[in-house]
């Protein structure tokens, strides 16, 4: 966690509540995409070959 959000959630005020809510959807997003990337959903970059790009495209 980064520094400010450390002090916002040291605080314990009205500045905690959306800093640990900002640090549960990051790692929520951090563990979907995860999964996704485990079961093959996300794969990275199209590669940057016109060819190559439609030959991906093509066996889809």
């Amino acid at each position: 966690m980064v520094e400010l959000g450390r002090k916002d959630v040291a605080a314990g005020d009205a500045r905690r509540d959306p800093a640990v809510a900002e640090v549960i959807v990051g790692s929520g997003m951090c563990a979907l995409i995860a999964g996704l990337a485990i079961k093959g959903v996300v794969t990275g970059p199209a590669p940057s070959d016109d060819n190559q790009h439609g030959l991906l495209l093509a066996n889809a």
